[in-house]
């Protein structure tokens, strides 16, 4: 079953044949669709205001796909929306640190709302 817990069925045609660790790249293939699918689920329930469900969800996807900033920085906004200042601010400064664009997006985005005059959180998006 996908995330979501439905019982989809798509047909997919990777090709790794030619790769030198054909099996390793087809994981890490797998991977970045299923973590794509994780934080899908994981928007889809914040919009219903299920920010714990979501916050795992989104936690998932990075663990199947780490090097991905957005992801990260998604569950920034999740852990600032679900009021859980310290690991709103530790996931966007990783966020930042994997790329500095992240500063300018959070200042301006509503999930910081909470945080918009906390000091920890100038501070990171200013520096």
């Amino acid at each position: 079953p996908d995330p979501d817990g439905s019982e989809r069925y798509r047909g997919i045609d990777i090709r790794v044949d030619d790769h030198k660790n054909p099996f390793q790249e087809l994981r890490r293939i797998l991977n970045m669709v299923y973590s794509r699918q994780y934080s899908r689920l994981a928007t889809r329930l914040a919009n219903e205001n299920n920010l714990n469900e979501a916050i795992e969800a989104q936690t998932r996807a990075i663990e199947l796909n780490p090097t991905r900033d957005q992801l990260v920085y998604n569950l920034a906004g999740l852990y600032a929306r679900a009021g859980n200042r310290t690991n709103a601010l530790q996931s966007l400064e990783r966020a930042v640190q994997m790329h500095p664009r992240w500063k300018q997006e959070a200042a301006d985005d509503a999930a910081f709302e909470s945080l918009r005059n906390d000091p920890d959180f100038q501070s990171l998006i200013s520096e």
